[in-house]
């Protein structure tokens, strides 16, 4: 056991760590409670015999960026309260080479994401502005009377980008429902996981436990209006060029 002041300067720095999200002292007790409850019937065995709680106190830090965890982590193996000797389990632990290969994965499938998402951008445009055009030329000879009897060239527009408007209103509704349900089957899956130490926010659009951003949905529908807008225009302008 650490002396008090030890203890305190510890938890001091874990104060002063702009990093670090949050964190929470587990007690022996608490530490013996959730091995137990993670082995279920198969701790018995192993704890029957014991007369002292094997288990040590700790301090389980949370971080606000899964890349800093290495970084945070190498910041007590100097402190005096910190014991790192090896074979005990009283130091460090965060599963250094798991963290770092997750990591790895995290970044390689955040750039894939960026990619896709610009893809699929450019898709969402290509298929309004299709949609839209199809629309004009179903009514073109509508365009060609309004243009002779002086309508704006803003005139003409307006009731084909409102059309691209609801349309990627809605898609963008669609989107936030398909995103939401794909967190959440995920964020249960990591739960479960052996990686649910993990808590962190990886990429702007994985929510936490499965809970929905509200600064996301603003987003998601400001985008797919702008698409559907920009795709309209884009199939306007063959129709409107004097």
């Amino acid at each position: 056991e650490a002396p008090a002041e030890q203890v305190n300067a510890l938890v001091a720095k874990i104060k002063g760590m702009p990093e670090v999200k949050t964190y929470k002292f587990i007690s022996k007790d608490e530490a013996r409670k959730e091995f137990e409850e993670r082995l279920g019937d198969g701790a018995d065995p192993i704890l029957i015999n014991l007369t002292d709680n094997p288990f040590p106190a700790s301090y389980r830090i949370y971080v606000k960026d899964a890349n800093q965890v290495d970084t945070v982590a190498k910041r007590f193996f100097d402190l005096p309260a910190v014991d790192n000797t090896p074979g005990k389990h009283d130091g460090v632990r965060y599963a250094q080479a798991t963290v770092r290969k997750m990591l790895g994965t995290i970044n390689l499938v955040t750039k894939g994401m960026w990619v896709a998402t610009g893809l699929f951008a450019a898709a969402g445009i290509l298929l309004i502005s299709t949609t839209v055009r199809l629309s004009i030329f179903a009514r073109r000879n509508e365009i060609e009377i309004m243009r002779l009897v002086g309508a704006t060239n803003w005139f003409i527009r307006w009731p084909f980008m409102l059309e691209g408007f609801i349309t990627g209103l809605i898609g963008s509704a669609v989107a936030a429902v398909a995103i939401w349900l794909v967190n959440w089957t995920l964020a249960n899956w990591i739960k479960s996981s052996p990686v649910s130490f993990l808590k962190v926010q990886i990429y702007p659009v994985w929510f936490q436990g499965g809970q929905w951003p509200l600064g996301l949905l603003p987003t998601l529908v400001f985008m797919g209006v702008i698409l559907g807008s920009f795709g309209s225009m884009i199939a306007l302008r063959r129709y409107l060029r004097v």
